[in-house]
């Protein structure tokens, strides 16, 4: 299990006592879940460096992105990246499949569906990924299976829609407004739609699990330059959502984009550490069985 940070890490704005450090600490031995979580490897690779590379220089950004992700996959591990444009999700999925011949799903959670055409000259940017990972699609041994989760009418359009529904193998779109239409006495909302999710995907042999901040209502997640202050998910949802995501052996990969630092960083920092922390929970469980 590798966790990477691609632009800058969050950098903690308030304090805290030494006396209450240990307790603040997340814990190996959770009590609440039963779970112990001392049997998983988990390691901080660090940061995607610039060195030599104009910062403008995206494409090549993404390609050192692609390679690393690659490397770990090739090594059984589950790459797990954070960071700030949606575009990195582009080469975290290329870097994911490593194994031809095995079909890949993805579940997007994310209030856009980023199909626009390329805005500078073919040039992947955070609104077309989506549009240039389809059409290099031959290039990773296939079609794409997909589920977009969250989908927001006023941040996406017809266009990008139809291109998602004529470019895929199998595609499901679940918009914003009708997330509150998926409900279950037996489970929560984002543990509900996830396990809807890999039911739609079943015939994919891996998934891959995007999670774009914005599509989380701001007053639980404010660290975003698109805040999204009508519908959307709650904190509670996207932490059941990677607790199960960490407990299904289909996901591979993880990427979580939107985190912008200069908004704000610390309660959108702590957040993206608990999805993390709730990912390697559920995976315990993976790994003990």
């Amino acid at each position: 299990f590798f966790f990477l940070m691609i632009r800058r890490p969050p950098r903690s704005t308030q304090s805290r006592s030494s006396a209450a450090s240990d307790v603040y600490k997340r814990q190996i031995q959770n009590p609440e879940y039963d779970a112990d979580l001392s049997h998983v490897h988990v390691s901080d690779f660090g940061n995607i460096a610039y060195e030599n590379i104009p910062t403008t220089d995206v494409e090549k950004i993404l390609e050192k992105l692609q390679q690393k992700v690659s490397l770990f996959r090739s090594k059984g591990s589950i790459p797990f990246v954070v960071g700030g444009t949606k575009e990195l999700s582009f080469a975290t999925i290329r870097g994911t499949q490593v194994t031809p011949g095995r079909k890949l799903g993805v579940i997007n959670l994310s209030d856009t569906i980023d199909a626009q055409p390329c805005y500078d000259y073919n040039k992947i940017d955070q609104c077309s990924w989506l549009r240039v990972l389809l059409e290099k699609k031959t290039e990773m041994n296939g079609n794409i299976e997909l589920v977009c989760l969250g989908s927001v009418g006023d941040r996406i359009t017809k266009e990008g829609k139809e291109f998602i529904e004529t470019n895929t193998d199998k595609h499901n779109i679940i918009f914003n407004k009708d997330l509150s239409k998926h409900t279950s006495e037996a489970l929560s909302l984002g543990a509900s739609l996830f396990k809807e999710s890999l039911n739609f995907l079943s015939a994919c042999d891996e998934v891959h699990l995007i999670l774009s901040l914005e599509v989380i209502n701001s007053s639980f997640c404010p660290g975003v330059s698109n805040p999204l202050t009508v519908g959307g998910f709650t904190v509670e949802d996207i932490t059941d959502i990677f607790l199960e995501a960490g407990r299904s052996p289909k996901i591979v990969s993880v990427d979580i984009s939107g985190f912008n630092p200069a908004v704000e960083d610390f309660r959108t920092g702590r957040l993206i550490s608990a999805l993390i922390y709730y990912f390697v929970l559920g995976y315990s469980s993976r790994v003990k069985q």
